[in-house]
């Protein structure tokens, strides 16, 4: 093998992959060793609203309440919404609301959703700032305290909190783990930083009340209505950012399958949004860098796998004189540098780098398993979206 037919094998993340890696990575450790600055908390704590989307999670409210409860802020309401469970969600919580400490509101309308749920609690919402949050997500002491500081700033309206995983138990688990770490810390961290964040997770995310109210709150009509939320947001010009030291602790599925039905309707739901919100391109408030974030996101998470499923079934045909064995060995070892650069660039500018180093052991685990079924689950995803097939929720 000839270093020009190595090249041509490895085009795609040679030349298209590998330079986004290496920009993000030197500017996250530029804003970590050089440019990064003490920023003192401030003192100002607007009303918080608390919503809590509950459906069918009677085993875990008790502990969400408690959780919630001895939060680290002083001014702030608890709303749940028992969105149309059928177990013992709305009888668990309800001593809670007996004694004050939160708002108990029942939602039951047939066929609802997350977004509804949201929709129904703001109405009940005093707080300048509502932060939701998954009945399954715990949030750490102070994160509510670090994820309402960046409103200080007139022109913030929604803040990203750093959502990671809680159950690490099982090998799936972990490999959720560690994508989580590198979705936050190189993912949100970076978008943050060039003000192109487009996703506040949906486990642990935080809005202006007015913004919120003035662009018609959550929509319910797509998959992912954290994303769909925060481009309506982007179209009002406003300041989006993350959070890296609100840190909630969310739980992830456990059993293969469930993993690849949630990860089907993420996908499906990414392209529902972007094809929703297609007219963005043209809004004058939207920006130029966040135009180029989306055509980015577009053509890395979406055209890019079709792309990279025929240039892989394509390569024993082009180069038919290389052994196969030769062809996925080059493939496997660039992939395995691209994943472990900007992995150990993650675990170098978190705060919990210590406890997530371990991960890094699961890198080629990442690279041979997990990120080749996630390319085959989302390329499902997107032919369900193209050929009009439609997703449940």
């Amino acid at each position: 093998m000839t270093i020009i037919e190595a090249l041509l094998i490895l085009w795609i993340p040679l030349f298209l992959e590998f330079p986004r890696i290496v920009m993000k990575c030197a500017v996250l450790l530029y804003e970590e060793f050089v440019k990064t600055a003490f920023k003192p908390v401030s003192e100002a704590k607007p009303k918080v609203s608390i919503i809590v989307p509950a459906h069918n999670e009677g085993k875990i409210i008790d502990i969400s309440i408690q959780s919630l409860l001895s939060l680290v802020y002083p001014n702030k309401e608890i709303i749940v919404v028992d969105d149309n469970s059928s177990d013992d969600t709305y009888l668990n919580a309800k001593p809670y609301a007996v004694s004050g400490d939160i708002i108990l509101v029942g939602k039951r309308e047939p066929f609802s959703n997350k977004a509804a749920a949201l929709r129904y609690g703001s109405k009940f919402a005093s707080g300048d700032i509502i932060v939701c949050i998954d009945a399954d997500t715990i949030i750490e002491n102070e994160s509510l305290l670090r994820i309402v500081q960046p409103f200080d700033d007139p022109k913030t309206v929604g803040v990203a909190g750093n959502v990671r995983v809680y159950n690490t138990k099982s090998l799936l688990e972990q490999l959720q783990a560690y994508e989580y770490q590198q979705a936050m810390e190189m993912g949100r961290r970076f978008q943050s930083l060039i003000q192109v964040l487009l996703i506040i997770p949906g486990a642990f995310g935080a809005f202006r009340r007015k913004i919120m109210d003035a662009v018609g709150g959550i929509d319910g009509d797509t998959m992912t209505e954290d994303f769909d939320f925060v481009l309506k947001l982007r179209k009002t010009g406003s300041k989006i950012t993350f959070a890296p030291d609100a840190i909630a602790w969310t739980v992830v599925p456990s059993r293969l399958l469930d993993w690849v039905k949630q990860r089907i309707r993420w996908s499906y739901g990414q392209l529902q949004s972007i094809i929703k919100h297609r007219d963005l391109l043209l809004n004058k408030n939207f920006g130029l860098k966040s135009m180029i974030s989306i055509v980015d996101m577009l053509f890395m998470d979406v055209f890019l796998v079709f792309i990279k499923i025929f240039w892989l079934l394509s390569m024993p045909l082009i180069f038919s004189r290389i052994p196969l064995w030769k062809i996925l060995l080059l493939i496997l070892s660039f992939y395995l540098i691209m994943e472990f650069i900007p992995a150990a660039v993650a675990s170098t500018v978190s705060r919990r780098r210590n406890e997530e180093s371990r991960y890094l052991i699961l890198i080629p685990i990442i690279v041979v398993f997990y990120r080749p079924l996630y390319s085959f689950v989302r390329f499902f995803a997107y032919l369900k979206e193209i050929f009009g097939l439609k997703s449940g929720w």
